[in-house]
């Protein structure tokens, strides 16, 4: 699962092109946060991806990271792997988010994009 705020896209979009362009098996979630719809980088190749590539699903928010939102998706996922990519407030969140939903902290992966 990925969670994405703003530029954290970028890592993420090199990763799902890659996954979709080589149809591998893995079942991959993204979490778009973006303040702005305009803000959003890279929203088509990610909706041409999801409608190429039955094993991915992406979830795109304009606003905040809301807990209580992504919590049902995180107790479905049960072991997966949490990449979350953003500035360092979102990244914060984030992780307060799916570790608070249960995931086990060993299952999170964080890299924080500060000074755009």
């Amino acid at each position: 699962m990925f969670f994405a705020g703003g530029i954290g896209i970028t890592p993420f979009h090199s990763m799902i092109k890659d996954a979709t362009e080589r149809r591998l098996p893995h079942r991959l979630t993204l979490f778009y946060f973006n303040r702005t719809a305009a803000s959003a980088a890279f929203l088509p190749d990610l909706d041409r991806w999801q409608r190429e590539n039955p094993n991915f699903s992406l979830i795109s928010t304009i606003g905040p990271l809301e807990a209580e939102a992504i919590k049902p998706r995180l107790e479905a996922a049960g072991t997966a792997i949490c990449y979350i990519a953003g500035p360092p407030g979102f990244v914060g969140a984030a992780r307060a988010a799916v570790e608070g939903a249960g995931v086990d902290p060993d299952n999170v992966r964080t890299e924080e994009f500060s000074g755009y």
